[in-house]
């Protein structure tokens, strides 16, 4: 019985497959996306060296800009069978702490990095059947960043705190590979990965690019660089216009 029910399955997943794959990806679609990125950020991360070779205690590093978790959406279209654009944005935040506490009181010294990334991907499909859709894609954006830099002192019932806004931005692209898996008919999963490079953006003040901050003569900066993975739930709005032609579905391009 057990086996009746998993063949049963298996039969309408693939019917699904070979029903609605031809219309994913459709003419135009949003996508919904969640991811992990592995980055650089080896010059914030020697700021706070610098910050624990001044104090006259050891530190204890809660983290130091950790590799996270990032989201974004996307509006993506598809145009002469082979062709694809899309207009996206995501949204990365990491940061650091270091700090210390005993009996007379505790120190901390946070950096808190929110970037919002804005830009256009174009591509060209690699593979087209019944069963998947793989895309090469490579997205040129902008990346801009707001730091803030916070510095908290208790000793005994006293507290004070120093905080300092920045900001950086800079320009990143990333070549990467989707893969299109169809779902329920206007609605099908990717998977996405690939390897940014960022031209690292000089952290400043806001609104003045010309004060950068620097230690030991060294200009600091913000490096988006990294692998990222990321997995993104898309939605078909308009079909393609290959719907109608049912070799479409079964074309391998290149």
């Amino acid at each position: 019985m057990k086996y009746k029910g998993i063949l049963i399955f298996t039969l309408i997943i693939t019917y699904q497959i070979s029903v609605y794959s031809q219309n994913i990806p459709g003419r135009l679609n949003i996508s919904f996306s969640y991811g992990y990125h592995h980055y650089d950020m080896s010059s914030l991360k020697k700021l706070n060296s610098y910050y624990e070779s001044i104090l006259p205690f050891d530190v204890i590093y809660v983290n130091n800009f950790d590799p996270g978790h990032y989201w974004g959406t996307s509006l993506n279209t598809i145009f002469m069978d082979r062709i694809t654009l899309g207009i996206n944005y995501q949204n990365f935040t990491t940061g650091s702490r270091l700090g210390q506490r005993d009996y007379s009181g505790s120190m901390t010294f946070d950096q808190i990095l929110k970037s919002h990334l804005i830009g256009v991907n174009p591509g060209i499909v690699l593979l087209k059947n019944k069963f998947l859709y793989l895309s090469l894609q490579i997205q040129l954006a902008m990346i801009y960043s707001d730091i803030t830099l916070i510095e908290n002192l208790t000793v005994w019932e006293e507290s004070e705190q120093e905080l300092q806004k920045l900001a950086s931005c800079s320009f990143a692209t990333m070549p990467y590979l989707k893969l299109f898996l169809p779902v329920w008919k206007m609605f099908s999963l990717s998977i996405e990965m690939g390897k940014m490079m960022d031209d690292r953006g000089f952290v400043h003040l806001p609104g003045n690019k010309d004060a950068i901050l620097n230690i030991n003569n060294v200009q600091i900066n913000t490096d988006w660089t990294g692998w990222l993975m990321s997995v993104s739930l898309n939605i078909r709005i308009i079909k393609s216009k290959n719907y109608s032609n049912p070799d479409a579905q079964n074309n391998f391009l290149f």
